[in-house]
């Protein structure tokens, strides 16, 4: 247990350098709470409309989508789309989520909360991009639909 803390801290250590040198290297002023605040307030890290943030989210995978051939052996044929999460349940929503279809002929779904668009800053949006939608779970989700020597219950993932 202590080899796996003292591995912890080792790690939390070299990621603070890193951002520690991000600080340095934009010219940053203050204290590094200082520059926290900064990434969490300041405006030009946050889209100002939905669609602003929908553009940047769908700008993001289909850049992914042009390496994905390098990147994986299988792709799947099932298409995807970025849409926002519906208003009425956005409020109380996740900040983003892959909806694989529950139809063969529908495509599946990369949900964007759009709503409070200050709690949405644009530097998660990569991360969560690839996380929820390519190669993430799209991935995940439509191959093992696709996949046709398994049991119908195991491609239902």
């Amino acid at each position: 247990a202590m080899q796996v803390h003292q591995q912890g801290l080792a790690e939390v250590k070299r990621i603070r350098a890193e951002m520690d040198a991000i600080i340095e290297q934009v010219n940053f002023d203050g204290s590094f709470s200082e520059f926290v605040q900064f990434l969490r307030t300041d405006q030009q890290f946050y889209a100002s409309t939905p669609t602003e943030l929908l553009k940047e989210a769908s700008f993001i995978a289909k850049k992914m989508d042009a390496k994905l051939p390098s990147l994986f052996k299988t792709l799947p044929r099932t298409p995807y789309g970025v849409m926002a999460v519906p208003a009425n349940i956005a409020p109380k929503y996740t900040t983003g989520r892959y909806a694989g279809s529950s139809r063969d002929d529908q495509p599946g779904n990369y949900w964007v909360n759009t709503y409070r668009l200050d709690r949405r800053p644009l530097y998660v949006l990569t991360a969560l991009t690839l996380h929820e939608a390519v190669p993430g779970h799209h991935l995940q989700i439509s191959l093992a639909k696709e996949m046709k020597e398994v049991a119908k219950f195991r491609n239902r993932t």
